[in-house]
């Protein structure tokens, strides 16, 4: 198993942010409301939980698609994220078709 694979490895949930709203991070531990979190840039917060986390399946981060109903889950956060690596790319412009 590679480091890479170690690192997706485990529970992922959406952390919220000042800057991005919400950021992928890993929960290293959870003891009551305290919990261990690494962002997906390394670095490792400890927070103190006031509200439940929404969960996040890693393979959701890897694929960015251009229509946002082809998205594993229609959570702000991951619509969030497709958004900003689709800008990141240059791929601005997506589209949303009918859900229903």
């Amino acid at each position: 198993m590679t480091e890479e694979h170690k690192r997706q490895m485990g529970d992922w949930v959406w952390l919220p942010d000042d800057n991005e709203v919400f950021v992928p991070a890993k929960v290293l531990s959870m003891q009551g409301q305290n919990a261990s979190l690494e962002r997906e840039d390394g670095h490792v917060l400890n927070i103190r939980i006031n509200e439940a986390l929404t969960p996040l399946k890693w393979s959701s981060l890897q694929r960015v698609v251009p229509d946002m109903v082809l998205l594993d889950d229609l959570h702000i956060p991951l619509i969030l994220h497709n958004l900003r690596k689709r800008f990141e790319s240059g791929k601005i412009y997506t589209n949303t078709r009918r859900v229903v």
